[in-house]
C-alpha cells in the first residue's frame, strides 16, 4: 500500500513542500502552535482595547459624542472670588473634600479638589479644580498609605493647553463636605506625613489630618472623544520634582535624591575606569565632554526568558510554549551605544547562544531571584527586565492557580531593582498582560516600581513605528529612579524600516543564507512563483506567525533564515544555535526597535547629564559606538526616535519623617496591601 504524502510548511521559507507523514507530525504540530500563539492577542484585542488604546482606526471615524470640549474660559461676570457654603468660606486655592465621585472610566473615585475657579451657572454655583484621589484607591498601583493622595490628570493629546487647565473637573458646590489641608513634597514616604500621635484614632486622622501629595497619575487620551470611549493611550505615575514644591521645608533637591538612592552617578556613563563617581551634593564644575570609550552600562535580566501563554478559546484552555529570546534587547542596546555589563537567565540553551554573541558580558546562568539574592549590589545605568509571561493567563479559571508563580515573578523584578538601583528601567511584555483578568497582578507589578520611588510609564506601541518591519504591538514600560526625570516615549520614526532596508543589512558572508537551497525548494513547491511586490513596504504578517504568507519580494521563493533574522532586526553577524531557529528569531524583541528606544534614552541621559548631543553643534560629543574589544563597531540599523514628552520621576531616599516611626501598627493602611479580585484575595507585605 502506498504511503500518502502531506503538504506542510517549511520552517525556512513558509512555503508548502511535499514530505512524508513521519516528518509531517512534528512540523505540523509546531506550526499550529505558532499560529495559535499569534492568534492569542488578536482574540483578546477587543477586550484589551477596553483598558488601553491598541486598535488601529481613525479617530475621525468615531461616532458623534456631542460637545467634548471641557473647561472653557469663564466670563468675568460669571466668576466668583469666593462663596459661603455651610458656614465654610470656599475660595480659589482652597482644597475641599467632596462626596466621592463614581468610578467611571479612570477617575479612581475622586474625593478632593484643589479649587481653580468658582462660577455661577443659573442658580447653581460650580467649582472647578484639580482632582485628587487617595493613593489606596489606585488598586495597588501606588502604596496604599493613609492620607497620601495622588493628583489625577486626564490629558487630551490634541489639546495644547496646560495640563492643569485641561485636566480640571467641575462639581456643584453642594458636593463639598469640608475644607482640607493639602501639602506637596517630593520626599519619600514617611517623611512629612501627618503625626498619628496628634489624633485619637486612625479614623480621626483620616478625616482631619493633613493630606500629602507626592505623585501625579497622568492618563493620556488621543482626544476628548477617546476619553469618552475609555481609550487610554498611555499612563504615567510620576513623582513630584523639587521645582514643583513651593514650600522649601518640604523640598528635597533632586541631586540629593539620586545621591541617596545609588550613591551618585557617573555623568556620561558608568563604563569608564577613569571616571570618578560624582557626589551630586557638592558644588563642582564637571567636565563638559565624555571620555573616549565612556558608555552607559546596561543589564539584561531574563535575557533568554522562555515564555508561555495560556489561551482561553471556546471554553478550552490551551497551553503554548515559546522558545527563548536570543539576545534581542542586548543586541539593540549595543547598537545604540550601551555596554551590557551583565545578564542573567536560567535557560541553558539561551545562555549558550547568548555567550556566543556577547562574550564580553558577564552572564549568570541562574534564576533572577537567585542572582539578586546571592550577589553583591552592582549599580548600572539602565536595566531591562522582561519576566516570563506564563503567569499572565486570560483564563485563570481556577482560584489561586499560578498566584505563587505570579508573585515570584513580581518579587524577582523588585529584587533586581534593589540590586542594580538603575537610573532608568525598560520593560517589554505582551500587551495581553493588560487584560482585565490580569489587573490584580499588573497593578502589583507597577507597585514594585512605585514602592521604591520609581516613576513609571506604560504604553502599547506598534513596533513598525520604531524600527520594525512588522505591525506588531507590544507593551513598553519606562521607569526612572528617585532624582531622575522620566524620559518620554520615543516619537514614531519619519520613515518606516522596510523589507528592503532589512534585507540590505545582510552581509555576503552571513550564515543561514543559502538562497540556492531556498530556490530549489521553491521549484518543488507548486505555490511558486508568486506575484512580485514592492520591497519598500512592511511585512503583511508578524514573524511569529506560522503560515504567515510572507515571501521574498521577487516572488520566486520564500525567505532564508538569515533574511527572517534581518526582518526581525538582528544584525548580520548574530549567530543562532540549537534547533527551532525560525522560532528563536520570531520570539525575540526586535533589536532594531530596541535600538530606537535605547538611542532615544541615550540622548535623554546625555542631555540630563549636561552634554550636548547630535545637532547641538559640539562635535566632541558625537557618540562613537565601540565593540567590546575597543574596535569601532557601528552597526547597520535605522534612525532614532526623538520626542518631547512630559513626565518627571523623583522620589526620596531613606528619609526620616515626622511620622510615628517604626511602631506604625495603629495605621492599618500601612501594614498590608490587600487586593480583592473575583477569583481570589491576594495579600502582599509592604515595605517597612
Amino acid at each position: 500500500m502506498n504511503q500518502q504524502n502531506a503538504i506542510v510548511l517549511d520552517d525556512d521559507d513558509h512555503s508548502p513542500i511535499i514530505i512524508d507523514d513521519a516528518e509531517d507530525k512534528d512540523e505540523d504540530e509546531e506550526d499550529n502552535k505558532l499560529k495559535l500563539e499569534a492568534a492569542v492577542e488578536d482574540d483578546l484585542e477587543q477586550e484589551i482595547a477596553e483598558v488601553i488604546d491598541i486598535l488601529d482606526y481613525e479617530w475621525d471615524a468615531l461616532p458623534d459624542l456631542g460637545d467634548t470640549s471641557r473647561n472653557k474660559p469663564v466670563e468675568d461676570h460669571l466668576r466668583l472670588p469666593s462663596c459661603r457654603h455651610n458656614a465654610m468660606l470656599v475660595q480659589e486655592g482652597v482644597v475641599v473634600e467632596i462626596n466621592p465621585m463614581p468610578k467611571h472610566q479612570n477617575t479612581l473615585g475622586i474625593e478632593f479638589l484643589e479649587i481653580q475657579l468658582i462660577r455661577k451657572e443659573g442658580d447653581d454655583i460650580i467649582i472647578r479644580g484639580i482632582p485628587y484621589a487617595r493613593a489606596r484607591k489606585t488598586r495597588g498601583q501606588l502604596p496604599p498609605k493613609r492620607n497620601e493622595v495622588v493628583a489625577v490628570l486626564n490629558i487630551h493629546e490634541d489639546d495644547l493647553r496646560e495640563w492643569t487647565t485641561q485636566a480640571a473637573i467641575e462639581v456643584n458646590i453642594k458636593e463639598v463636605m469640608q475644607i482640607r489641608q493639602l501639602q506637596f513634597t517630593n520626599a519619600l514616604y514617611p517623611t512629612h506625613r501627618y503625626d498619628i500621635k496628634e489624633f485619637k484614632s486612625p479614623e480621626e486622622a483620616e478625616e482631619l489630618a493633613v493630606l500629602t501629595c507626592r505623585w501625579k497619575m497622568v492618563s493620556f487620551y488621543k482626544s476628548a472623544a477617546a476619553e469618552k470611549e475609555g481609550r487610554l493611550h498611555n499612563r504615567l505615575f510620576v513623582r513630584l520634582r523639587a521645582h514643583e514644591i513651593t514650600n522649601p521645608d518640604l523640598q528635597v533637591p533632586d541631586d540629593e535624591l539620586i545621591q541617596k538612592w545609588r550613591i551618585g552617578k557617573v555623568r556620561g556613563g558608568s563604563y569608564c575606569p577613569e571616571s570618578p563617581i560624582i557626589d551630586l551634593t557638592k558644588d563642582i564644575n564637571p567636565a563638559k565632554h565624555r571620555q573616549r570609550g565612556q558608555r552607559y552600562t546596561h543589564a539584561d535580566m531574563f535575557c533568554g526568558a522562555g515564555k508561555r501563554l495560556q489561551v482561553f478559546r471556546t471554553r478550552e484552555l490551551k497551553i503554548l510554549t515559546r522558545d527563548p529570546d536570543q539576545g534581542g534587547v542586548t543586541s539593540g542596546a549595543k547598537a545604540a551605544g550601551f555596554r551590557t555589563t551583565m545578564a542573567c537567565d536560567m535557560d541553558p540553551n539561551a545562555c549558550a547562544s547568548y555567550r556566543l554573541n556577547f562574550p564580553y558580558t558577564d552572564l549568570y546562568e541562574m534564576s533572577v531571584h537567585e542572582f539578586a539574592t546571592t550577589h553583591s549590589p552592582v549599580p548600572v545605568d539602565i536595566l531591562h527586565i522582561s519576566p516570563p509571561c506564563q503567569v499572565w493567563s486570560p483564563a485563570h479559571t481556577n482560584p489561586g492557580k499560578n498566584d505563587e508563580a505570579n508573585l515570584a515573578a513580581l518579587y524577582a523584578c523588585l529584587e533586581v531593582l534593589l540590586k542594580f538601583r538603575p537610573r532608568i528601567v525598560t520593560v517589554e511584555q505582551t500587551f495581553g498582560i493588560l487584560h482585565k483578568r490580569f489587573e490584580l497582578f499588573f497593578n502589583q507589578f507597577l507597585h514594585c516600581f512605585t514602592m521604591t520611588g520609581y516613576s513609571v510609564a506604560y504604553k502599547v506601541m506598534n513596533l513598525s513605528e520604531i524600527g520594525s518591519t512588522q505591525n506588531r504591538k507590544r507593551l513598553i514600560m519606562i521607569a526612572s529612579c528617585p532624582g531622575e526625570r522620566l524620559p518620554p516615549f520615543p516619537e514614531p520614526l519619519f520613515e518606516l524600516f522596510t523589507i528592503e532596508d532589512a534585507l540590505s543589512t545582510i552581509k555576503s558572508r552571513a550564515t543561514l543564507n543559502d538562497v540556492d537551497e531556498v530556490l530549489a525548494r521553491a521549484l518543488r513547491n507548486p505555490a511558486f512563483p508568486k506575484p512580485p511586490y514592492d520591497p519598500h513596504t512592511l511585512l503583511r504578517y508578524t514573524i511569529t506567525t506560522g503560515n504567515s504568507g510572507d515571501y521574498h519580494p521577487s516572488g520566486e521563493r520564500g525567505f532564508t533564515l538569515r533574511e527572517f533574522a534581518a526582518l526581525q532586526g538582528f544584525p548580520s553577524h548574530h549567530e543562532f544555535t540549537g534547533s527551532g531557529i525560525r522560532k528563536q528569531i520570531g520570539n525575540a524583541f526586535p533589536p532594531t526597535s530596541v535600538k530606537v528606544i535605547y538611542e532615544h534614552i541615550h540622548r535623554w541621559l546625555l542631555k540630563e547629564d549636561g552634554f550636548q548631543v547630535d545637532g547641538d553643534q559640539n562635535d566632541d560629543i558625537e557618540v562613537v559606538i565601540l565593540d567590546d574589544d575597543g574596535r569601532d563597531a557601528q552597526e547597520d540599523g535605522n534612525g532614532n526616535g526623538n520626542g518631547n514628552g512630559n513626565g518627571n520621576g523623583d522620589g526620596d531616599g531613606d528619609g526620616d519623617g515626622d511620622g510615628d516611626g517604626d511602631g506604625d501598627n495603629d495605621d492599618d493602611d500601612d501594614d498590608l496591601m490587600v487586593m480583592d479580585s473575583r477569583e481570589r484575595s491576594v495579600t502582599l507585605p509592604l515595605e517597612e
